[in-house]
């Protein structure tokens, strides 16, 4: 049985405190995480670009054509160092405010902070969490390619119309210490 509600096949139970809050909030990651550790996170971008997809995007409800914005950051704490968590988000251009657009490209403000300083109402729905092994992503969250990693995947929606599809990833055990 489950004891995160709405997260269906994915047990919660050997995972420590944080990384249960972190799987089945509906809250910023980034507010939490700086909460959690007490220093401010950062956001580290390591890529934004701008481009019409080339087939269909069913999980944002795209046609071939439509523009997307592909992003990938890493949340790291602005005086340890420590990085906290890795995303990758598939946003729907399209769909969002010239200024939203703009602040979205510069990449230096996490997602939750952006939709609130631009007031734009959103919805999440109901994260899918799964285990897998870093492999490519452990430079991302310095741990090793066979570290266990939670995958959480949703996508949130403003007006009804799916416009983020997230992809977020967190160290099973924690993010490393401190160099």
């Amino acid at each position: 049985m489950s004891y995160a509600p709405g997260i269906p096949d994915f047990e919660i139970q050997g995972l420590a405190l944080l990384q249960r809050i972190l799987v089945t909030t509906d809250g910023t990651v980034t507010d939490v995480l700086a909460a959690a550790f007490l220093e401010p996170i950062e956001l580290v971008k390591l890529s934004v670009t701008v481009a019409p997809c080339e087939t269909a995007v069913e999980t944002l409800d795209l046609r071939a054509g439509s523009m997307t914005m592909h992003r990938r950051i890493i949340l790291r704490g602005a005086r340890s160092g420590v990085k906290y968590a890795y995303a990758e988000v598939l946003i729907a251009a399209d769909r969002l405010t010239p200024a939203l657009r703009h602040d979205l490209l510069e990449g230096r403000t996490p997602l939750g902070q952006l939709w609130l300083s631009h007031r734009l109402e959103t919805w999440k729905e109901r994260p899918r969490v799964r285990r897998r092994q870093a492999d490519g992503l452990a430079d991302h969250l310095d741990v090793s390619p066979q570290a266990a990693v939670i995958e959480r995947t949703y996508r949130t929606f403003t007006g009804g119309v799916p416009v983020f599809a997230v992809t977020e990833f967190f160290p099973e055990d924690g993010p490393a210490h401190p160099r």
